[in-house]
């Protein structure tokens, strides 16, 4: 997985492979990007996918993408961070917070925000 790449025009791909159920259930994975609030560090899930792949562009700056896997029982995994930064050049420029935030939440179901 690239760590680096064109803000809002580059996908990452996200690979959560080698996660395994000691009793074989199935297993669903959630990857969400920390964010910096008012509150604090604060992680915005995407919503639960069965997919082990998952493709995401982040906005211009240094983020960290958060991943965690869920089983059929609801129990998660500890959260996983991968560094991520997106170079300016993508669609959007700049590195507001107020932007950051509006790109993120396009990408996640608000719904679901936890805090990290």
């Amino acid at each position: 997985c690239a760590s680096e790449g064109a803000s809002l025009i580059d996908e990452f791909e996200v690979i959560c492979e080698e996660w395994v159920d000691d009793e074989e259930t199935a297993l669903a994975y959630k990857v969400g990007l920390e964010v910096q609030t008012e509150r604090g560090s604060e992680v915005r899930w995407m919503d639960t996918r069965l997919e082990r792949r998952r493709r995401i562009r982040i906005p211009v700056g240094q983020w960290r993408v958060a991943v965690t896997v869920v089983d059929e029982s609801g129990a998660e995994s500890e959260v996983v961070y991968l560094s991520v930064r997106g170079l300016a050049g993508g669609r959007r420029q700049g590195g507001a917070v107020e932007e950051a935030l509006a790109v993120v939440n396009e990408q996640v179901d608000l719904g679901n925000s936890n805090t990290a």
